[in-house]
C-alpha cells in the first residue's frame, strides 16, 4: 500500500472515514505517476476495486482537482490543485502570520527558516524560506526525536512523555548521522528543556539547524522555528549566538501569532 514518510495512506490504518482514506489513496497514486492513467492503472496500483476507483476519480474531476484525457479517458493531476494547496499556506493561521516575517528575517540573515509542528512521532514543515527550503520544503517530515524542531517541542512536554518519541527498534537513520540511540536522546530532550534550543547536526539532511519553540496563548507549544544553514556556514557561527537569535525569532512569532497578548 502508499506510504509517505510519516504518513500513512492504508485505508486500513488510522480513524478517518474509509471514502476519505480511499481518495487520498487514490490522490496520492496520480501525485506520484509519471504520466496519465486509466482506471484499471489505478486500481491496480492502490489495490481498490475497479468501480471505487472509477467513483472517486469522477468525483475529483468534478471538483477540477483532476483532468481526464478525452481520447484516451486516461486521468491526470490538474493544476487545480494547487490553488486549494495556496488556499491551505495563506489562510492557516500560523502562516498567514508568520510568513512575511519568516521571508525576511531569511534575507537579512542568509540562512534558511523552517516553522515545523509536531504530529505523531514526526515534526512538519508548515512555512519556510530562504535558500535551502521554500515551498518545495512544506509538508516534509523527519522523526521528531532527529529533527531540531521536534526535538524542541518534545522538550515542552511532561518529562515522563519524553519516552514515547524515542527512537524504537526498526527505526531507520535517515543520514549516517541519525541518532538512534534512545538514551543519547533523552539526554538531547534533557538539555534543550534547560537550553530553550534543540539542534539537529546532519541528523536528517546535509544542514544543520537550531530550533525554539513558538509560544501561543492558552495551548501548549505545537510550534517551533528553526534556523538551517550548510556545513561550511554553520562552522563558523558561534553556537550562542545562534541559539539567542532563534529563541528572539521564537519570540516575534509569538507575539505575531498572538497580537496583544501581555
Amino acid at each position: 500500500m502508499l506510504k509517505m514518510r510519516g504518513f500513512s495512506m492504508d485505508p486500513k490504518e488510522g480513524n478517518a472515514t474509509p471514502s476519505l482514506k480511499l481518495g487520498f489513496t487514490v490522490l496520492k497514486c496520480l501525485i506520484e505517476a509519471s504520466s496519465s492513467l486509466g482506471v484499471s492503472q489505478v486500481a491496480t496500483q492502490t489495490g481498490l476495486p475497479k468501480a471505487t476507483a472509477f467513483r472517486i476519480l469522477r468525483a475529483f474531476h468534478q471538483l477540477g482537482y483532476v483532468e481526464q484525457q478525452t481520447a484516451s479517458r486516461k486521468y491526470f493531476l490538474s493544476p487545480q490543485i494547487f490553488g486549494f494547496f495556496h488556499y491551505l499556506t495563506s489562510h492557516f493561521h500560523p502562516t498567514e502570520k508568520a510568513s512575511l516575517f519568516i521571508r525576511e528575517t531569511a534575507r537579512e540573515l542568509r540562512c534558511s527558516i523552517y516553522l515545523s509542528m509536531l504530529a505523531g512521532r514526526h515534526s512538519y514543515v508548515v512555512c519556510a524560506s530562504g535558500p535551502f527550503g521554500d515551498t518545495t520544503i512544506l509538508g516534509s517530515s523527519g522523526p521528531a526525536y532527529a529533527t531540531s524542531c521536534g526535538k524542541v517541542l518534545i522538550a515542552q512536554l511532561p518529562e515522563s512523555a519524553w519516552a514515547d518519541f524515542a527512537p524504537q527498534e526498526g527505526d531507520v537513520a535517515v543520514t549516517s548521522r541519525t541518532n538512534l540511540d534512545p538514551v543519547r536522546y533523552l539526554e538531547e530532550i534533557r538539555q534543550a528543556a534547560q537550553s530553550g534550543v534543540a539542534w539537529n547536526e546532519r541528523e536528517t539532511s546535509a544542514y544543520f539547524s537550531v530550533a525554539a519553540p513558538v509560544k501561543e496563548l492558552c495551548r501548549q507549544s505545537r510550534m517551533a522555528v528553526a534556523l538551517l544553514f550548510p556545513y561550511a556556514d554553520w562552522v563558523i557561527q558561534d553556537r550562542e549566538t545562534l541559539r539567542q537569535q532563534v529563541l528572539k525569532i521564537a519570540r516575534e512569532l509569538s507575539a505575531r501569532l498572538n497580537p496583544g497578548a501581555a
